[in-house]
């Protein structure tokens, strides 16, 4: 009986780590690879949560978010293993500069306004231990 729930234990692990995969795999698809673009800033260790998403405004993704900004775009994206998970709760954007509509700085709080593709209005908000770095590398470009 026990080998049975070793077995059963290790499909559906299995099965959770392939669809991490491949729903991150799908998420990241949007940005190129980072070689290929100009980078004013980047942050590898972000946190933050996104105030388009009401019900899902208490997750947060901590110290999971890779923020860039590049000389046209702001990235957010995440880990690779969390990036679908992100997606999912309002957390992955690539966005133009000029589509950033306000910037609100509180501290290290950083909460960002902007248009997406589908010309919807998007809030999220970044915690950002060198805010001032990314102000300067977005108002350069902005």
């Amino acid at each position: 009986m026990e080998t049975y729930f070793i077995y059963a234990w290790l499909a559906v692990t299995i099965f959770v780590f392939i669809a991490f995969y491949a729903g991150s795999k799908r998420a990241l698809a949007i940005f190129p690879g980072i070689e290929t673009v100009n980078v004013q800033y980047r942050n590898r260790f972000a946190s933050g949560y996104a105030l388009h998403q009401p019900l899902l405004k208490r997750g947060r993704a901590n110290n999971v978010l890779d923020i860039v900004v590049t000389d046209k775009e702001l990235w957010i994206k995440s880990m690779f293993l969390f990036a679908g998970l992100q997606k999912h709760f309002g957390l992955l954007h690539k966005i133009k500069i000029e589509d950033i509509r306000s910037l609100q700085v509180d501290g290290h709080k950083i909460t960002i306004g902007f248009i997406n593709g589908e010309m919807e209005s998007k809030e999220v908000v970044l915690i950002i231990k060198d805010s001032d770095a990314f102000l300067k590398a977005i108002k350069k470009h902005g």
